[in-house]
């Protein structure tokens, strides 16, 4: 094998290597993963506040920014379902609902077409009882969409979740016996792979 050759096959796996670490070759990578995660404390008891929540097929009970639901596909609470939502500013949103535990009074989501500047957009809603009453928490994490400043991204679904952590604290107040003694949920627990 001659040196050209030989250089030539070297350069050649240099230049792949780099396209494969970086994604392509100018070097552009993916996107980070970002989070977002909040809690309100409620004063009312977990069974009150997860019965409030816990309805896949009626987050407009309980979340401002959503208008309507329809599910399109599957049944209510079981994994798989997959839901139509039209929010407070006229945009869609469409998901499927990955787990859902009433034992553990949590379930999760992956978006499929966001409203927000985001791709990849999974969530999880747990309720979680606590001296004074409840806890309730949304945990998110995404991608900004391309073009798209990740800070504004995530400054974004931040604010979309605090409104309605917010609301549902407002809703359900005080006024509801929190130093109830947490009782297990009657509901059937669904597969809660995926939590």
């Amino acid at each position: 094998m001659t040196a050209r050759v030989l250089t030539t096959l070297l350069l050649s796996f240099a230049v792949g290597t780099a396209v494969a670490a970086n994604g392509s070759a100018t070097g552009s990578k993916s996107a980070p993963t970002l989070t977002v995660n909040d809690s309100v404390t409620i004063g009312a008891a977990p069974d009150i506040v997860w019965s409030t929540v816990r309805d896949y097929d009626a987050p407009s009970v309980w979340d401002p920014s959503i208008t309507s639901t329809t599910l399109t596909h599957g049944k209510n609470n079981s994994p798989g379902a997959r839901r139509h939502m039209t929010t407070d500013e006229g945009a869609t949103i469409d998901d499927t609902l990955t787990a859902w535990n009433a034992h553990k009074r949590e379930f999760a989501t992956r978006t499929i077409h966001p409203a927000l500047p985001v791709r990849h957009y999974r969530q999880r809603i747990r309720v979680e009882p606590t001296r004074s009453g409840t806890r309730l928490l949304w945990q998110a994490s995404f991608q900004a969409a391309p073009d798209t400043d990740p800070a504004k991204a995530r400054k974004a679904v931040k604010h979309r979740i605090h409104r309605a952590l917010i609301h549902v604290k407002h809703m359900l107040g005080t006024n509801n016996n929190p130093s109830a003694a947490p009782s297990a949920p009657s509901d059937k627990t669904a597969d809660n792979s995926g939590l």
